[in-house]
């Protein structure tokens, strides 16, 4: 993230990335309304919008989306490979060298977000607006 004048925001704790695996998606003609699913599912919805298609957008379906996902899950035996849910915990000292180096190989906020507002926040981190180009009045 980077804050209104392009610099980046570090951040103050460690992160989490989490790694769904399913064998199978929600069937959209089968089931126009993925909210009338009753099971955890991947949903891959019309791409209506190009950060869909430029994120591969592809959704978990949750019963209730304020429980977390974990807890939502089948327990399955540990060698069933059809649904997996891992989490992969970032330190806090390792997320800046993570994200220069994502920078460096093109996951850009503006290749994400492919948009006005995407290039423009890519822009402004770029050129890191600030000081001098800059001026509260």
């Amino acid at each position: 993230m980077v804050d209104a004048r392009g610099n980046l925001k570090l951040s103050t704790s460690d992160c989490a990335v989490y790694a769904f695996h399913e064998c199978g998606f929600i069937n959209t003609d089968l089931n126009p309304d993925p909210f009338s699913v009753e099971r955890v599912a991947l949903y891959s919805p019309p791409h209506l919008s190009p950060r869909i298609s430029s994120q591969g957008g592809v959704f978990t379906i949750q019963p209730n989306p304020k429980v977390p996902l974990d807890s939502q899950l089948p327990q399955v035996a540990e060698d069933d490979k059809t649904m997996e849910l891992k989490k992969f915990v970032i330190p806090q000292s390792l997320i800046a060298d993570i994200q220069s180096g994502l920078y460096l190989l093109g996951l850009r906020h503006g290749r994400l977000f492919p948009d006005l507002d995407g290039n423009a926040y890519e822009l402004k981190y770029r050129n890191n607006f600030s000081g001098c180009h800059t001026h509260d009045f």
